[in-house]
């Protein structure tokens, strides 16, 4: 994946990787509130898939500072591995990803 935005409001920061792989069209949103940070990733593909969900196995992200605020660069490096939970024609497929690497936004 090869961009990624930053907003921070009401001292919530949602960050979004998106572009390239593991899908057609994919992106990761991470979700940071106090100490704590959720994700939740979705694609779409252009083959039938259905019923494809995504379940997060790990997730480590650590800021190279914390001072957060809307204009200032953020510089980060982010590692989730996740699986991917298919089912086409009758037959379910599990398949693992790994999103990881640094990344540094502009926070909006």
């Amino acid at each position: 994946m090869v961009f990624s935005d930053a907003t921070y409001d009401a001292g919530t920061l949602r960050l979004e990787i998106h572009g390239g792989m593991p899908a057609y069209a994919s992106s990761l949103m991470i979700t940071i509130k106090d100490s704590e940070f959720f994700c939740r990733f979705r694609a779409s593909y252009p083959a039938p898939v259905s019923n494809c969900k995504w379940n997060i196995l790990s997730k480590k992200l650590i800021f190279r500072d914390k001072d957060i605020e809307k204009g200032r660069r953020i510089y980060a490096w982010l590692s989730v591995e996740f699986e991917e939970i298919s089912t086409y024609q009758g037959k379910t497929t599990t398949m693992k990803h790994k999103i990881e690497g640094y990344i540094k936004p502009i926070v909006k």
